[in-house]
């Protein structure tokens, strides 16, 4: 059974006895996740999500990390962390069911106040008492993690492993939830969550030094973290990642982040110091605990904690229901999202009546689009990557037998692909002045989905920050003896790179015609050759005309090659007079 089939065989149905599934949202390597009703007595109902793992795509290895994952969410029972609230096995398919977080991600929503909160050509930026805030939130639910106990007394040791700004979930009630415990540690079932000795999990960027340096991951790894995602929302970017691994690597293990109070004049000389000591090397002079951090931010936020949820609260609900938050990210607005789970006429889902739920396949857009502000140089746009220093030692990735590894690997595609596909901004060629001009623009943080076998960078709703895991990669040696050699070129460049040699014929399809408003997207996807096997244009407007097709039929054309492989992603072009 085809992966499409089987994402519409489910619409409709009940699954383990009283969760409906209503609307597909993500596809991933070894399943989907949906958005479901509970129907219960009465009329009962209320939205949850549930992740569907098909058993048949996933060798045993993958099992046993999802039934850790499920296991170790259902032991944490706390209002700043999503809950499991179902699992169970039907018809051959493991199904994880879980709360339903109505808004976004914290990753998004800066990326969205940078954008449509800037004044002129400078970047608007996040209030640094609401960043404070949400950190400290999500640092009580670590504190949580880290010290909870089993039934008999025992320590769990919960470490998260991969805080980041997309697993920091916020809803329209203000409330901050951290997610996807997907490669947490816990002494619980230990052997099932060590690692092969050489490799780290997680994402690069938010690692703490040591354990690239092959340390255990510990609860201050995970403070270590909270503390790059607050930084990377105060100043517009996460200042450890680059365009590849190896130097993003180095970067965490030698970079010292700028002072906050240095970026921005309006943050307070107490709070960047507290910051600048979370964000030391040596983990004995960081601030041990969760709660230890926890306590310092809320010595310096500036406002007490009822003030602040109040003006959290009203901040996200202006925000995530602006509909230039939902055309920003080419994602379905709250409102579409709730009336999907609310309504079930005569309990029978319509597939067609839902949007697809992944990059790739049409999605109606609207074609006005909020293009990202162009930020003076010493201000860099949220998630920007830096340039990687020279002479760099090579790294080598880990091969991974399990069937999760195409969610694993991803990462590492994820974070390259990405800082090669932004870095564009490249004329395609120079026209005269009457002409439309093609061009590629800096893209919207988040975006550019490319991804393994079409999995779509999760969104904040689905209370699954992310479809895959993150990568296990060999650290590099902090010995002398390193060689040299850099890694092996990223999709992100090969794409970038095959798709400028078509841009020219691309142009030739908008000369002597009106350029659309706003962005236009192409929409791919390859083969394991890397050949085209599909491509959409939108707006739906744009690609259902003459300029449209005429760029879907040049966009078949192209070859990616076999380091591409197979993938969804997406690649925007702006189309304007000059």
């Amino acid at each position: 059974m085809s992966e499409e089939s089987d994402q519409s065989e489910l619409l409709g149905r009940v699954v383990l006895g009283r969760y409906r599934i209503v609307r597909p949202l993500a596809r991933g390597g070894m399943g989907m996740i949906y958005l479901a009703r509970s129907e219960g007595a009465a009329d009962f109902v209320k939205p949850v999500v549930v992740k569907r793992m098909l058993s048949d795509h996933a060798d045993a290895s993958a099992v046993k990390m999802f039934k850790r994952e499920a296991r170790i969410m259902s032991m944490l029972r706390h209002p700043g962390i999503v809950s499991v609230t179902d699992f169970g096995r039907e018809d051959g398919s493991y199904l994880l069911v879980m709360d339903y977080v109505h808004g976004f991600h914290l990753g998004r929503w800066a990326s969205y106040v940078q954008q449509a909160r800037g004044v002129g050509d400078a970047p608007g930026q996040l209030p640094w008492q609401m960043a404070v805030h949400t950190c400290i939130q999500v640092l009580d639910a670590l504190e949580y993690a880290h010290t909870l106990k089993g039934p008999e007394g025992n320590p769990l040791n919960i470490v998260h492993r991969d805080v980041s700004p997309s697993n920091v979930l916020l809803d329209i009630e203000g409330r901050v939830l951290l997610a996807d415990f997907g490669i947490a540690k816990s002494s619980e079932g230990e052997e099932e969550t060590k690692t092969t000795v050489g490799t780290v999990k997680g994402k690069f960027s938010y690692m703490a030094p040591e354990i690239l340096e092959g340390a255990t991951p510990e609860p201050s790894a995970d403070v270590y973290s909270a503390a790059v995602v607050l930084h990377e929302v105060l100043v517009g970017r996460n200042e450890f990642r680059t365009q590849e691994p190896a130097a993003t690597i180095q970067r965490v293990l030698h970079h010292a982040p700028r002072r906050l109070d240095v970026v921005r004049p309006d943050i307070p000389s107490a709070l960047a110091d507290v910051v600048a000591r979370a964000l030391l090397k040596r983990p004995e002079e960081r601030f041990a605990t969760a709660a230890e951090l926890a306590k310092a931010l809320r010595r310096v936020r500036a406002m007490d904690a009822e003030e602040a949820n109040a003006e959290l609260r009203r901040m996200l609900d202006r925000d995530f229901r602006d509909p230039r938050f939902a055309q920003m990210f080419d994602l379905p607005e709250l409102d579409t999202l709730e009336h999907s789970w609310r309504t079930v006429p005569n309990g029978v889902i319509d597939p067609e009546s839902f949007p697809p739920a992944t990059p790739g396949v049409s999605r109606q857009s609207n074609p006005t689009r909020l293009a990202r502000p162009s930020a003076p140089s010493d201000r860099p746009t949220f998630e920007e990557p830096l340039p990687p220093p020279p002479a760099l030692p090579a790294v080598t990735t880990a091969s991974n037998a399990s069937a999760s590894s195409g969610w694993i690997a991803a990462v590492v595609v994820l974070l390259v692909a990405i800082a090669g596909a932004i870095g564009v901004g490249v004329w395609i060629a120079q026209r005269p002045t009457t002409q439309p001009e093609v061009v590629f623009v800096e893209a919207t943080p988040a975006g550019i989905a490319l991804t393994d076998a079409a999995v779509p960078e999760t969104d904040a709703y689905l209370a699954v920050p992310d479809a895959f895991e993150p990568t296990s990669v060999r650290p590099p040696s902090t010995s002398s003896g390193v060689g040299g050699g850099g890694p092996a070129q990223s999709a992100g460049a090969i794409i970038d790179r095959t798709f400028a040699r078509h841009t020219s014929a691309i142009r030739g399809c908008f000369e002597g015609s009106t350029p659309p408003s706003g962005q236009v997207f192409l929409h791919f996807t390859t083969d394991a050759g890397g050949d085209v096997s599909a491509v959409d244009v939108t707006p739906a407007d744009v690609g259902s005309g003459p300029a449209g097709r005429c760029v879907a039929g040049i966009a078949r054309r192209i070859q990616f090659g076999s380091t591409v492989g197979a993938r969804t992603f997406r690649i925007p072009i702006t189309v304007r007079s000059e």
